[in-house]
């Protein structure tokens, strides 16, 4: 008798569970029933979120925009809520193919706990806030008759659609925007496992003994190498006698960083404490426990006196994001980040060329008047890519520095220019209190002297000039410093993918009247 090809002895594989999670085994003559095809569809279901939540997490994926449509021109009271893909915490995928209209009739309240009640029974008022989250639900469709074989007649449900419902949770206000908390702790771990242990008296004392011999072979004979290696191995030997070893250092980790990664992986856990699908109206059941949230808005009072919908508060603080590959990649590329696009001054950037001082002198705005308190410079000014917050584009964002040579010694002296305010313009269709170009005001007394007056460091020699725009100070529309940070020889975009930095832009400035004044130089010399 052939044996069976499975070799697998069934005593020693009985186990009845599998916390794994189980897959059907189909072999010729198998028997399915219907438990069989639920095994098989719990079994794809299961691995499908297992793998959302263990490598994408949770959050909003795309879509899912809030806007009142009171505030277009729509019904009052009434939401729009745009298409969207979101992954719950359980992992799995909340999905609305089309845009839909949302009113308090259509949203479960839920107190505190995170329980179903009715508005009614909550403190609901103008001033507060309610968070605005969308749940996985289930909803049966197509039912069916079957008779039994004791002709007993009873109902199913041929399809599942996989939808979504929406809640409202009071929230307090300032917690609408609240930062959230990083999940990655790292904290201070030993790396006993990598470290060098200690060597015994007799290791060191054979290690003596192998340094000592390969000395002697790299002496050669040369006796005054001889005593060298000789009274070191004598030294080492008294300390080993005196009962002192050497301390061994220990081994830095080659991981560095990564240290933290690992401790946080290991304990990381990325089951689901509660995921049950309760009744909330008369067609779906839906997970109330693992929402995510899209926005925080308030309501308002009809001419009825009932509560509605009224005006979306914050539509992207509460949101937790799924961030793709793509996403990713442009991330570390800086694709959000605001940037300096262009400069007044370009031409002038890294420049071989000296720059004349009448064509400095009318960048900065000299027109030959005098008695002005300041002047706008012609062409120190800097573009954004994006608009930033008006507030933050201050005097101290610039600094113009001019450096001249000493007669003696041919030191160079820095001189700061006196930058007084800063005059800054917006551009069409930009926010309120945002701006999109900065130009420079110097003071109007340093001016004057420097272009017209008789000791002014311009008729020392070449003169160069550096400029700063401090891209940490300056804050864009999206809360982020701009990417300041200059590259090589191009003076526009800036930027090295991070926020914030400095940009350093450098030219030589000709000698004013192409000699130096008796007065300078006796000045300068004294």
């Amino acid at each position: 008798m052939n044996a069976p090809t499975n070799t697998m002895h069934r005593d020693c594989c009985s186990c009845e569970s599998c916390a794994s999670a189980a897959r059907n085994n189909y072999y010729p003559g198998k028997r399915l029933t219907a438990d069989s095809f639920k095994i098989e569809q719990s079994y794809q279901l299961e691995r499908r979120r297992l793998i959302n939540r263990a490598l994408h997490g949770w959050g909003v994926i795309y879509g899912y925009g809030v806007r009142a449509t009171a505030v277009e021109g729509g019904p009052p009271g009434v939401f729009q809520i745009g298409e969207g893909l979101a992954l719950d915490r359980v992992g799995r995928e909340l999905i609305q193919p089309a845009s839909r209209a949302l009113s308090i009739a259509d949203v479960i309240f839920l107190d505190d706990s995170g329980r179903q009640t009715t508005w009614d029974k909550l403190e609901v008022d103008a001033d507060a806030c309610w968070l605005l989250k969308v749940h996985y639900a289930e909803q049966p469709l197509g039912p069916v008759s079957l008779n039994d074989p004791c002709s007993c007649e009873r109902s199913e449900w041929d399809r599942v659609c996989e939808t979504v419902r929406y809640s409202l949770m009071r929230i307090e206000c300032g917690d609408c925007c609240a930062e959230e908390g990083c999940g990655l702790d790292c904290a201070c771990a030993s790396n006993a496992c990598c470290d060098e242990q200690p060597v015994t008296a007799d290791q060191y004392r054979e290690q003596l003994e192998r340094e000592y011999a390969g000395a002697v072979r790299q002496a050669n004979g040369d006796p005054a190498k001889l005593a060298a290696a000789k009274l070191a191995y004598d030294r080492k030997l008294l300390t080993l006698n005196q009962g002192l070893l050497p301390q061994t250092p220990a081994k830095m980790h080659g991981r560095g960083g990564c240290r933290c990664l690992c401790d946080h992986l290991t304990g990381l856990a990325v089951g689901v404490e509660r995921s049950v699908l309760c009744k909330v109206d008369e067609c779906a059941r839906a997970d109330l426990a693992n929402g995510v949230g899209l926005a925080c808005i308030k309501l308002e009072v009809d001419d009825c006196k009932q509560w509605r919908l009224g005006a979306v508060y914050d539509d992207c603080g509460p949101r937790r994001l799924v961030k793709r590959n793509d996403l990713l990649f442009d991330l570390i590329r800086g694709c959000d980040l605001t940037r300096i696009v262009d400069i007044g001054w370009s031409d002038w950037h890294r420049s071989d060329t000296t720059v004349g001082f009448d064509d400095f002198a009318r960048a900065l705005g000299y027109d030959g008047s005098s008695g002005k308190p300041d002047y706008p410079t012609q062409d120190f000014w800097v573009e954004f890519s994006r608009p930033v917050r008006a507030e933050t584009v201050k005097p101290d964002c610039f600094v113009m520095t001019v450096l001249a040579q000493e007669v003696e010694g041919g030191w160079w002296n820095a001189w700061r220019v006196p930058i007084t305010r800063v005059e800054a313009t917006p551009q069409d269709g930009d926010p309120p209190h945002h701006v999109r170009k900065a130009n420079i005001v110097v003071d109007g007394a340093w001016l004057e002297d420097a272009v017209a007056g008789r000791r002014s460091v311009f008729m020392v020699g070449d003169a160069r000039v550096e400029i700063e725009v401090r891209g940490d100070f300056i804050v864009d529309c999206n809360g982020q410093p701009v990417d300041a940070n200059a590259r090589g020889l191009s003076p526009a975009p800036t930027g090295s993918g991070q926020p914030g930095d400095t940009f350093l832009s450098t030219f030589s400035v000709a000698q004013r009247n192409g000699q130096k004044s008796k007065n300078q130089h006796e000045g300068a010399a004294s």
